[in-house]
């Protein structure tokens, strides 16, 4: 009798992983439902001055199809400077038809002042930046 119960509680708790597999696999990343990579923004350096250039590399800007859609573009936007005490200012205008990596040449603005400030890609992702004197 032991062994007729055995089976059928085996049995169920097999039926319940293979329900729970699609799903899971969903939420960890693997197959369709993958979701897009955050783009993340690098700064050649991380301290400059006022009217000095800056590279700054935009990773993970390329066709997002996470969801099974048509792909769509996510670079299209703009970088912008934020320092405290003054106006949000667009540094320059993000290209969407590079691929995945986009690395721009921008300027410190010239009224920068010492300090930190924070280079914005879309209004979401910072990179921090020490203005020297």
């Amino acid at each position: 009798m032991r062994v007729w119960f055995a089976v059928p509680i085996g049995v169920l708790v097999l039926a319940g992983c293979s329900s729970a597999g699609p799903a899971s696999s969903q939420t960890t990343g693997a197959g369709s439902g993958d979701a897009c990579a955050a783009p993340v923004v690098v700064l050649s350096q991380l301290e400059a001055k006022a009217g000095e250039a800056l590279d700054v590399k935009i990773e993970n800007v390329g066709e997002c199809n996470d969801q099974g859609e048509t792909p769509s573009h996510r670079a299209m936007g703009a970088l912008t400077w934020r320092q405290a005490g003054s106006a949000v200012q667009e540094l320059a205008s993000v290209p969407y038809d590079q691929g995945d990596v986009v690395t721009v040449t921008v300027t410190v603005p010239s009224q920068a002042t010492p300090g930190t400030a924070d280079v914005i890609y879309n209004g979401t992702t910072t990179a921090v930046l020490t203005v020297s004197p």
